[in-house]
């Protein structure tokens, strides 16, 4: 998960609502996610979000990573 992209949440408070990666703290393991129908922001643990789209500019990052030849 990166910056742009969509959650779908799965947290028993939030079960199912759609929101926007606005960080990703991968040694605390957190999320802080916008959520629309309600104009709020949260910070969820990672285990509570599953990834629902990736940002089309990700998609290109993480395109080029697996592009790169190995050193080996």
């Amino acid at each position: 998960m990166d910056k742009g992209d969509l959650i779908k949440c799965r947290d028993l408070s939030d079960w199912d609502r759609i929101g926007l990666v606005l960080e990703h703290d991968q040694i605390q393991k957190t999320v802080r996610v916008f959520f629309y129908d309600k104009s709020e922001t949260k910070i969820l643990y990672s285990r509570d979000v599953q990834l629902y789209k990736r940002c089309p500019n990700n998609k290109k990052k993480l395109k080029e990573n697996l592009d790169k030849p190995s050193k080996s």
